[in-house]
């Protein structure tokens, strides 16, 4: 019984059945795992972090001038400002497809700035949908809320004195959410990154049928040109090429939803 079934796969129309059930069961199981983990619906904290510097020290004093410049930046409580001063926005939504349950904080969430900058100001600009969740900015920069539902979130204005640039980051874990996404680095890392995936992919894809046609054409020496022209074209081989090129349509369209780049932020 053996020998028939190697006898019976050795036949080109068999070799050629079973290669496209292949490639298309293949593509069934991504096609399931994709739309599979699309379903799981979980919460997920992201971020985006923009800052501008507004006034620059360098720029109104001279390294070792004596002089005193006609400008004094005060804060709040009319105390001078002797640093370079930086205004952030702060963006933080649910980029998960479930709500952040306010009983499943265990770590609360907070906004930190990176070394021990002087905070001139910290305060909410923006609530999605009139604060329906409930948004609140509580003392040491903790973000809380009655409900955190998909898509929804706060912004945050900070502006703060120092030295130079510091890194702002959001910390805090609730149970069953996904890992805290900071996209601040996402214009020039995060789209490019996946946009190389893709190019990649249709790059094998291409490469894969060049070398199938080689491989095809170098079996084939032994024969006539006639023969080797035939043994190409042949409507069996035709057929596995247009059953590869859809199988890449779908696998780019997939990676195309799940990784191409999106709005980021959201509001």
């Amino acid at each position: 019984m053996l020998d028939a079934v190697r006898e019976e796969l050795k036949r080109p129309a068999t070799a050629v059945a079973v290669g496209i059930a292949v490639i298309f069961a293949v593509i069934a199981f991504g096609v399931s795992l994709y739309f599979y983990y699309k379903g799981i619906r979980v919460g997920q904290v992201s971020y985006y972090v923009e800052q501008v510097q507004v006034f620059d020290r360098k720029r109104v004093t001279s390294p070792g001038s004596v002089v005193p410049f006609p400008l004094t930046v005060l804060d709040a409580h009319g105390r001078p400002i002797e640093e370079n001063v930086y205004a952030a926005s702060v963006t933080i939504w649910n980029s998960g497809t479930a709500e952040i349950k306010r009983d499943d904080v265990r770590i609360p969430f907070r906004i930190t700035l990176e070394g021990n900058p002087r905070i001139i100001d910290i305060t909410p600009t923006f609530f999605t949908r009139d604060n329906i969740d409930r948004f609140a900015l509580r003392e040491e920069n903790v973000i809380s809320w009655e409900h955190f539902d998909p898509g929804e979130g706060i912004k945050v204005r900070i502006i703060y004195a120092d030295i130079s640039v510091q890194e702002i980051t959001v910390s805090g874990y609730a149970v069953g959410t996904k890992t805290i996404i900071d996209y601040q680095h996402y214009p020039k890392d995060f789209s490019a990154k996946y946009g190389n995936i893709i190019f990649i992919c249709n790059a094998i894809l291409i490469l894969s049928l060049a070398i199938f046609l080689l491989v095809r054409l170098y079996v084939a020496q032994t024969g006539t040109r006639r023969y080797v022209v035939a043994e190409v074209l042949t409507s069996k081989y035709v057929i596995l090429l247009l059953m590869l090129l859809p199988a890449g349509v779908i696998v780019t369209w997939i990676l195309s939803i799940s990784l191409a780049k999106r709005t980021i932020p959201p509001f």
